[in-house]
């Protein structure tokens, strides 16, 4: 029990976490986004469309904060109590959870990658919304660390959401 309150106190293994999956959260919103904002304009402006990216986006939000205390506290605890049977063993699991999610989510990102080979550069839209997402996580996490802005934890996830939805608007136009 010392070791797990050792681990989760302070800047630890949960604001690691933490960052890790509003990374992975953030950039994927960002990467569906890109997506919808590839459709023509008529569709991705319509009442019926806008509603349902909402009703989406709002219920994926809502799960996670209801889920992740709920089994990412019993994963931890899990893998802490594997880590104290077994370091190695521990180190093995935690990698290939944090390998599975990112495989699964770049299977999404590169899925219509190959299209570029065709000439068709939309393929390219989700990887760069990914990346513009994913640079402005990395910029609220140095003015965290740097400037001490510890209000920059709260709005890291929405900062960057944002800024990845916006950017695919110009993104698209760029390239679809």
């Amino acid at each position: 029990m010392a070791k797990e309150k050792e681990l989760l106190s302070g800047i630890g293994f949960a604001q690691v976490e933490r960052l890790l999956m509003d990374v992975i959260d953030h950039a994927e919103k960002a990467v569906v986004v890109g997506e919808v904002a590839k459709q023509p304009r008529a569709v991705f402006l319509g009442p019926l469309c806008r509603l349902t990216v909402a009703a989406v986006m709002t219920v994926s939000i809502m799960v996670g904060i209801w889920l992740v205390p709920v089994v990412g506290k019993k994963l931890i605890g899990g893998m802490i109590n594997l880590e104290k049977r077994d370091k190695k063993w521990g180190e093995v699991f935690s990698a290939s959870l944090f390998l599975g999610m990112i495989s699964a989510f770049l299977g999404y990102v590169f899925s219509d990658f190959a299209a570029v080979f065709r000439g068709d550069l939309s393929g390219l839209i989700p990887p760069l919304v990914m990346l513009v997402s994913a640079a402005m996580m990395g910029v609220c996490a140095l003015a965290l660390k740097k400037l001490g802005w510890r209000w920059m934890n709260d709005y890291a996830l929405p900062i960057s959401l944002l800024v990845g939805m916006a950017s695919a608007i110009p993104i698209t136009a760029w390239l679809g």
